[in-house]
């Protein structure tokens, strides 16, 4: 693959323009792939914190639950000890 010919004019050969090609398109394809695979990560880091999210406001729910069971079970207690 030679770029100058002997007399040192440039000269392009089929091989050359094929090469270029196939580097071009490569490249085109790697930066669309890419692109995917960024929007791909994105999406999922936004569901895993979605999920995330969902678990602590569970957690605080549940926390909240067994707060209002022990407060009922003191206030149960305190009746049937007036009777």
């Amino acid at each position: 693959m030679k770029i100058k010919n002997g007399d040192g004019s440039y000269a392009v050969s089929f091989g050359n323009v094929i090469t270029i090609l196939v580097i071009i398109s490569s490249v085109a394809v790697l930066w669309g792939s890419m692109g995917n695979t960024i929007q791909h990560m994105e999406s999922e880091i936004r569901l895993k914190a979605d999920r995330e999210l969902i678990e602590t406001h569970l957690e605080y729910i549940a926390q909240q639950i067994e707060e209002i069971k022990k407060t009922l079970n003191a206030v149960q207690k305190d009746v049937a000890g007036m009777k």
